[in-house]
Order: structure tokens, then C-alpha cells, then sequence
């Protein structure tokens, strides 16, 4: 059972619990969690999580290693349009490993459109932004590091 102040993932928004309700509907316990990055909203998840969609924030251990590791990543394999349903799927999966697999397939596919003075895709780029804040948000608080200093500690990695 978690507590209050600690800090879990749900789906794959990273958030805090800030109370814990009992009997709080049909007589079981839910947890008040409200996200790093939206504190106007207030979500409440049954502590006793049926679906598996409330997990621990990482140890700053797994962090650190998932970011030395992150050039092993397995890329998601598939022409441009076979990429689409890949990363939906990745991202509705919600792991790290998916995440990670869908932020190096897509920061991938768009240096490599840079480089080759081509137009970057809007669909890349898009899931590069949400796999990258899904990522940064549960690393900042694994690494204890605010954003810039997370970002500036990944990036030290993909050079």
C-alpha cells in the first residue's frame, strides 16, 4: 500500500498521492492522485488496482541504467505507415521499455529526415514529445533532477 506524498505512475502520468480515501466508493480505498504536470486535476484510483495501472516511480537505479542503455534500445521495425499502429500500441501498452522503444524509433526518424534535408513528420514528432515527457516526468523524479538537468543528463547519453 502506498502513502501519502509518495509519487506512482498511473497509465503513464506520473503522479503524487495526496490523500487516501476510505470506503471512499463501494466500500474500498482509493488513492487521490494528482499529476506532476496538470495539479488541476484530481484523479482516484481503487488502491486495490484491478487493471495493474498504478505502479512505483522507478529507483533511481533503473533509471540510471535504462538511460546508459538507451542506445540498446529495440527499435520499432516498419516503413512509415506501418509505424502509426506500432506506436499507438506502444504507447497505450505504457512501459518504459514501450515508451523508450517509441522515443528512440521516433528521435531516430527524425534526425535521420534532418540530416537528409527532408520535412521532419508531424506524426515522429509527435510521439517523440509524448514518449518524451512520459519518460522525463518519471525520471526527474527518480533522479530527483528537475527537467532542464534530466534533459541535459539524457542527452549526454544519445551523443
Amino acid at each position: 500500500m502506498y502513502k501519502i506524498n509518495d509519487y506512482v505512475v498511473y497509465r503513464t502520468t506520473v503522479c503524487q498521492i495526496t490523500e487516501i480515501k476510505q470506503n471512499y466508493f463501494n466500500d474500498l480505498t482509493y488513492y487521490q492522485l494528482e499529476p506532476i504536470e496538470e495539479t488541476t486535476l484530481v484523479l482516484h484510483v481503487s488502491a486495490n488496482n484491478p487493471a495493474g495501472y498504478l505502479r512505483p516511480v522507478i529507483s533511481k537505479k533503473e533509471a540510471v541504467k535504462m538511460i546508459e542503455n538507451m542506445d540498446q534500445t529495440e527499435l520499432i521495425p516498419g516503413n512509415a505507415n506501418q509505424l502509426e499502429s506500432s506506436y499507438k500500441m506502444c504507447m497505450a501498452k505504457g512501459t518504459l521499455e514501450d515508451l523508450m522503444r517509441v522515443y528512440m524509433t521516433s528521435n531516430k526518424r527524425i534526425c535521420e529526415r534532418k540530416e537528409a534535408g527532408k520535412k521532419v513528420l508531424e506524426r515522429d514528432r509527435n510521439y517523440y514529445e509524448r514518449a518524451k515527457k512520459c519518460l522525463y516526468d518519471e525520471f526527474s523524479i527518480a533522479l530527483k533532477l528537475d527537467m532542464q538537468k534530466t534533459d541535459d543528463y539524457i542527452q549526454e547519453y544519445l551523443k
